[in-house]
């Protein structure tokens, strides 16, 4: 039988536990991309033939990376955060040892789980218990700021649909009159493709922050009419900006089904 673990010893078998949770949880949170590793020309395109990217094309790759690391961080974070709650459950219910390492990883595991979109509406709902209004008016400054960093990778969007739907139609002109290479064909609708899952991707993670968004005011008091009226006018706008960002991933979809046929 093996003796019960010291108290020396639980912090190192805590932390252990803990770097490898951690570890864990950023490797489920990252997200496989496939974008260029030269600027200007992508990765995927398939044979010898090399695509040149436009610079709203390369923009939208190199966004995808950066909102990876995003979103790993807020795992990490989350994991952490759990972890602690766990492993204070465990001492405070009188339990020791490997008990203690045991609530410390389902505490990870719960927190890791929530992933970078969760959380959002119990910080608010504490913070409502202060001042209701100073509340709304966060939630206000914190959907504006959002919407403000948007604005340029929508930018970007709109640019990648319009030149992606444009130059899928005159791709298969060409094709119906046999002016283009299989080779550079395939390479087109490689990138045309990625464009399509790179919008998409966006637009899932725009659905997901307007959601915690739309939690937290469904959640809070109708009291502070016009701190309220404030925040939900922010809400507005960024319900606009997910449906056009929809719209033409659908028009980009179509498209491309189209180019298949």
């Amino acid at each position: 039988m093996k003796p019960p673990t010291s108290s020396a010893a639980l912090p190192r078998s805590l932390c252990s536990l803990l770097v490898v949770t951690l570890l864990t949880g950023s490797l489920a949170a990252c997200v496989t991309t496939t974008g260029p590793q030269t600027p200007g020309q992508s990765a995927a395109a398939p044979g010898s033939y090399k695509v040149a990217l436009t610079e709203a094309e390369q923009r939208l790759r190199a966004n995808e990376r950066r909102f990876n690391d995003v979103v790993t961080g807020a795992v990490l974070q989350n994991a952490m955060i759990g972890a602690g709650v766990g492993a204070a459950a465990a001492l405070l219910s009188g339990r020791r040892g490997r008990d203690v390492v045991a609530g410390a990883a389902i505490g990870a595991a719960a927190g890791g789980a929530l992933g970078a979109y969760q959380g959002y509406t119990r910080a608010k709902l504490e913070q409502q218990k202060m001042n209701i209004a100073a509340t709304y008016n966060s939630i206000a400054d914190d959907i504006r700021q959002q919407n403000d960093r948007w604005a340029k990778d929508l930018g970007d969007a709109r640019e990648v649909h319009a030149t992606s739907v444009r130059e899928l139609q005159s791709l298969q002109a060409r094709a119906r009159a046999g002016t283009v290479q299989v080779a550079e064909q395939r390479a087109q609708l490689a990138r045309f493709e990625e464009n399509h899952k790179l919008m998409q991707r966006r637009l899932e993670v725009m659905r997901k922050e307007q959601g915690q968004y739309e939690e937290a005011l469904a959640k809070l008091p109708r009291d502070a009419a016009a701190e309220r009226a404030r925040a939900e006018q922010q809400l507005a706008v960024m319900r606009n900006s997910v449906g056009q960002l929809q719209a033409q991933v659908a028009s980009l979809g179509n498209a491309l089904t189209t180019s298949r046929v």
